[in-house]
């Protein structure tokens, strides 16, 4: 045979990158959903609580004996919390767990925001003493509700939608997509501290995560006791879903069908439409062999 060596040590990274894409193509909903939940878990600033409690505590309760106690009420509270989950997760359900856990972490982060809006900056002087204890209740909202809701439904849910041949890229994707957004939240907490304030920085938060609520209601549906079948279905039943899927009705109506069945004005756009699909697909394989052969 003629073919380069190379070119056939390539196919299976061509191959792997066309899994990938029609993983992306065929569980679009299911995707998004994950990547949602990859991204919200994160950026609903639980991990700058938990971090950083010393330093929110010692702000709003001065320095002393009772931040370490504080601090370590977080502990205790995530673990309770957690084993309760665990062990009540199929009478709950997965989509009241993470509703409700989201709405305790945005009413956290709203509590800590108004303990903060106290805070004068210039003298670390609460002007206000009283809202100031509003810090631990807050955190202790935030804590709680990530344990039950994306603590252990983030990577429950995503191994839920996708069915088992697809499953280990999908949350192989949602693992990456994570770490990025931890990093991202973690190295600006500071900077947006200083910049902004601690008020309207888990004001942001919650506001971040009150809009994560409304995707959830309206996105995600309930996965337990259901097949991956079953789930779709339930995907396409939903307000959110029925909206997308109007984006792509030149698709769903027009791609299976031949150009004689479509009237005469359809059918140069279909055709041409066509014509891109097949060059997007081809293109990325022939770029690299058309490389490897010049190696």
């Amino acid at each position: 045979s003629n073919q380069s060596p190379y070119i056939a040590l390539s196919q299976p990274f061509v191959n792997q990158r066309q899994s990938i894409t029609q993983l992306l193509k065929t569980y679009r909903r299911q995707m998004i959903i994950s990547l949602f939940l990859s991204t919200a878990q994160q950026f609903c600033g639980q991990a700058c609580v938990i971090n950083y409690a010393p330093y929110i505590f010692s702000l709003s309760y001065g320095d002393n004996g009772s931040v370490h106690l504080q601090t370590l009420s977080i502990g205790f509270v995530k673990f309770a919390v957690t084993v309760i989950v665990i062990l009540g997760i199929e009478k709950f359900g997965r989509r009241s767990l993470l509703l409700v856990g989201m709405i305790l972490i945005s009413t956290g982060q709203f509590a800590l925001a108004l303990a903060f809006s106290g805070l004068d900056w210039n003298s670390d002087v609460f002007t206000n003493g009283i809202i100031s204890h509003l810090a631990l209740p807050g955190a202790l909202l935030v804590v709680c509700g990530y344990s039950m809701s994306f603590g252990p439904l983030g990577w429950l849910l995503t191994s839920e939608l996708f069915p088992t041949e697809v499953r280990a890229r999908a949350l192989g994707i949602s693992t990456i997509v994570t770490y990025l957004c931890a990093s991202m939240v973690t190295n600006t907490f500071l900077t947006f501290l200083s910049e902004i304030g601690a008020s309207a920085t888990f004001a942001t938060y919650g506001l971040l995560n009150a809009v994560g609520i409304a995707f959830a209601f309206v996105g995600i549906p309930e996965t337990d006791g259901k097949t991956v079948e079953q789930i779709d279905v339930s995907l396409r039943e939903m307000w959110w879903w029925r909206v997308d899927a109007r984006h792509l009705q030149f698709e769903n109506d027009y791609g299976s069908m031949s150009t004689e069945t479509l009237r005469p004005e359809m059918t140069g756009t279909l055709s041409r439409h066509r014509q891109r699909q097949d060059e997007s697909s081809t293109s990325g394989m022939k770029r690299i062999q058309s490389y490897l052969e010049l190696v």
